[in-house]
Order: C-alpha cells, then sequence, then structure tokens
C-alpha cells in the first residue's frame, strides 16, 4: 500500500525540495552559505503571490493608465462607470 501511495505523490508533480533548491526557485543566491529556506515542497499545481507587491504593481499599472487613487477616502457608492466619494475628508 505504501508504494501506492508514493506512486501518486509522484504522478501529481508533487516533491519534496532541498534547502539549496528552493533558494535558487526563489531567486535567491546559494554563495556563502546565506540560505534563507532550508526545505520545500513543488507543486506544479498550486502558486502563491505576495500580496503587497501585487497591490503595489496594480496601483503603479492603474496610475500609468490615468486612474487616481485616493487613499483614507470613505467610498459611498459605487456605479459601474463611476466611484461616487465622500467629499468631506
Amino acid at each position: 500500500e505504501d508504494d501506492d501511495e508514493e506512486e501518486e505523490e509522484e504522478s501529481d508533480g508533487c516533491r519534496i525540495l532541498i534547502g539549496k533548491e528552493v533558494n535558487e526557485l526563489m531567486g535567491r543566491s546559494t554563495s556563502g552559505g546565506n540560505d534563507l529556506y532550508q526545505w520545500g515542497e513543488y507543486d506544479p499545481g498550486c502558486a502563491a503571490i505576495n500580496p503587497l507587491k501585487l497591490t503595489i504593481g496594480l496601483a503603479n499599472a492603474l496610475e500609468r493608465w490615468g486612474v487616481r487613487i485616493y487613499e483614507g477616502t470613505k467610498l459611498t457608492s459605487l456605479e459601474k462607470t463611476n466611484a461616487v466619494a465622500d467629499e468631506s475628508s
């Protein structure tokens, strides 16, 4: 039965990575013994994002398209064609 479980894990592409492999995948230098990651798991059917970098990237793209971003503004309504903000703040 253990052999069946191992075959199933191998067939879906998931595998355990050593620290050097993880550091290389994450774009970190593996020279000098400064490996941040000690081990990891590779799953080709899964992805992860950095929420802060995604938010900053989206904001930068929107501003390049001419969208104005208002921080700390209370949104009073949202319509399909425009947003209406509380002008008192």
